[in-house]
């Protein structure tokens, strides 16, 4: 019998205004593993792995078949897990990393955000760094262009477009 309770992980997928909605739950074995499958790929986009109160951020694309996650509860609060089997997503935590060390390292936020090359890693840090701050709607409004580009037919595309114009307005 084992002693400890269950760990329950989440799969989420994060929205254009940066909430979440859970996709399937699993439940860790003893060892810490856990696996989440889909039948149909997944659409692109953020999506999140949590544990409690800590998360592993991934950019996933219907290309991504098997994700390979690996960490501690810890990692997962930190950015410090292992992610392999996608490239996007590993781009994702290097950039969270870099936005989270910005303010010792003078990094010049908007342009990073901007030039990213994946539109939605681009509006995931510009929540991240900017949440709704109406003086940074031009760095929204340019993503919103980068999502239309990539993306136009995605849901996220149009409610990250919808929140740009409610900034606007503001």
């Amino acid at each position: 019998v084992n002693d400890h309770p269950s760990l329950n992980i989440y799969f989420d997928k994060i929205t254009a205004n940066g909430s979440t909605r859970v996709l399937t739950n699993a439940e860790a074995s003893s060892s810490g593993s856990f696996d989440v499958v889909f039948e149909e790929p997944l659409e692109a986009g953020i999506y999140r792995t949590r544990v409690g109160a800590k998360s592993a951020y991934l950019m996933l694309t219907p290309k991504d078949k098997q994700i390979n996650l690996k960490g501690t509860i810890s990692s997962f609060g930190d950015n410090t897990y292992e992610v392999s089997g996608s490239n996007a997503s590993a781009e994702l935590q290097e950039s969270l990393n870099q936005i989270g060390n910005a303010r010792k390292t003078g990094l010049n936020l908007d342009k990073f955000i901007l030039t990213g090359g994946n539109p939605f890693i681009n509006a995931f840090l510009a929540q991240k760094a900017y949440d709704g701050n109406v003086g940074k709607t031009q760095v929204f409004k340019t993503i919103s262009q980068q999502l239309e580009n990539a993306y136009p037919a995605s849901e996220f595309t149009k409610d990250f477009k919808n929140q740009t114009a409610a900034m606007e307005k503001q």
